[in-house]
């Protein structure tokens, strides 16, 4: 029996932006370094940064997981959006996050975000090939 998980998040570009600029030094206990190097690179890396905060929320979520429970933001950092040769964001998950993962049989992950000019918001969908409930 198969199960889907599902999460998403919706996050505030600007309010990340402001972030960035009051505590840039703390974004590598969020973001890895492919993730910084990609946002880096653009114009503009509050928006890409946005979004991917908005996929690790929502990926935390659908494992019925969350900032209070564990490490904090280093269960953020656990989760890495990576890109595709294709352009297609995957999700990367290590440490405890992967374990709970394992645990509750997931063996897909599908990962979609999105944004405008305010918001950025992301999507996971996980398929359990267990269908065990969620603990």
């Amino acid at each position: 029996m198969s199960r889907l998980l599902q999460g998403i998040d919706l996050v505030e570009i600007q309010h990340l932006r402001e972030f960035i600029q009051r505590h840039s030094a703390r974004l590598e206990e969020i973001f890895s370094p492919a993730e910084l190097e990609y946002a880096l690179a653009r114009t503009d890396p509050s928006v890409p940064l946005a979004g991917r905060f908005a996929a690790k929320e929502a990926c935390l979520k659908a494992l019925g997981l969350g900032l209070g429970m564990g490490e904090g933001l280093g269960a953020l950092r656990a989760v890495e959006v990576l890109r595709l040769p294709s352009g297609r964001p995957q999700l990367s998950l290590s440490g405890w996050v992967e374990r709970r993962s394992r645990q509750l049989g997931v063996c897909d992950i599908n990962l979609t975000f999105s944004h405008t000019g305010h918001y950025a918001v992301a999507s996971v969908v996980m398929l359990t090939k267990t269908g065990e409930e969620l603990v």
